[in-house]
């Protein structure tokens, strides 16, 4: 290397290098115009400091049933929380139509007020523990087409999608430790 090259080349890290420290995050300070009740805002000129030695706080363990919920059977109704494949984990609930949905609202103490609440339909969910099954890939599966206002048929994986994702209420119909179909109950706003 010539003597000109290698006094570019230590220039230009002796330009670069100050810039490296540029990196620093500044730390956030608390708001002390806020209450000690209120969650303190950044500015957004300012990020809060993370250390690279610490990790990011990890999220609450989301617990996974470990055996297939075989001891249901016939028409179950629930709210579908995960799928991979046709291994479909869900909420089971209890739902009700009129006359019951009154008499099971008046059993819990929920007064009905106005609408098609505990009149036409009530969902009782006392137990929010998680529970799997199989899904028949090629079982009969309905979702609300909106357009139409009526069920129409879809795919398996399409059902568990919207069902999961917009919080739908779906009816399965279980039979051998296995859901062999299902439908989409109605649409929430």
């Amino acid at each position: 290397m010539t003597t000109t090259r290698v006094l570019a080349v230590v220039t230009s890290l002796t330009l670069l290098l100050p810039l490296g420290a540029c990196t620093a995050v500044a730390q956030a300070t608390p708001d002390p115009t806020v209450s000690p009740h209120q969650k303190p805002t950044v500015s957004p000129h300012k990020m809060p400091a993370v250390s690279p030695h610490k990790k990011a706080p990890a999220e609450a363990p989301v617990v996974r049933p470990q055996k297939p919920a075989s001891e249901l059977h016939g028409t179950q109704y629930a709210y579908v929380t995960a799928y991979q494949g046709n291994r479909v984990t869900f909420d089971l609930v209890e739902f009700f139509e009129s006359p019951k949905a009154h008499a099971a609202c008046v059993a819990d103490g929920i007064s009905s007020g106005e609408g098609v609440w505990c009149a036409e339909y009530y969902i009782r969910n006392k137990n929010h523990r998680l529970r799997w099954l199989g899904a028949d890939p090629a079982g009969r599966y309905t979702v609300i087409d909106e357009a139409k206002g009526d069920w129409v048929p879809t795919g398996m994986a399409a059902l568990l999608k919207k069902a999961r994702d917009h919080h739908r209420l779906v009816e399965f119909h279980i039979d051998g430790g296995r859901i062999l179909s299902a439908k989409e109950m109605w649409q929430e706003a």
